[in-house]
């Protein structure tokens, strides 16, 4: 759980949260492949996770080329890293997700997703 201050108010980024289902082969068997459906769309706080994080942000940046942040959002007990969220334009990976104060929020922390 985090302690930080809760801040509605810098929520000024709109992510939208992603869940993928898998879809079944009904002729052969096995996995077809998978859809992604929109969750939801929310008001979120995006930060690069350089801020928090710079020596794992920086390794991070040189190994993969992906980019990572930080999305502060209010606390949904839905929100795993089975989803992956979209932030202008870009699809990223929940890597984790942490708990702020007493379910007031979340902090997702995600990876660009590699295409």
């Amino acid at each position: 759980m985090l302690n930080t201050k809760w801040d509605p108010g810098r929520m000024d980024a709109r992510v939208t949260i992603h869940a993928y289902t898998v879809v079944e082969d009904t002729v052969y068997g096995g996995e077809a492949g998978r859809t992604r459906t929109d969750v939801r769309s929310v008001w979120a706080k995006v930060e690069s996770s350089s801020a928090k994080q710079p020596e794992k942000y920086t390794d991070e940046m040189v190994q993969t080329g992906r980019h990572r942040i930080l999305v502060t959002m209010r606390y949904w007990d839905d929100v795993d890293t089975l989803n992956t969220i979209t932030w202008d334009g870009l699809e990223y990976d929940v890597l984790g997700v942490t708990m702020v104060g007493r379910k007031q929020g979340i902090v997702l922390d995600c990876l660009a997703h590699e295409n």
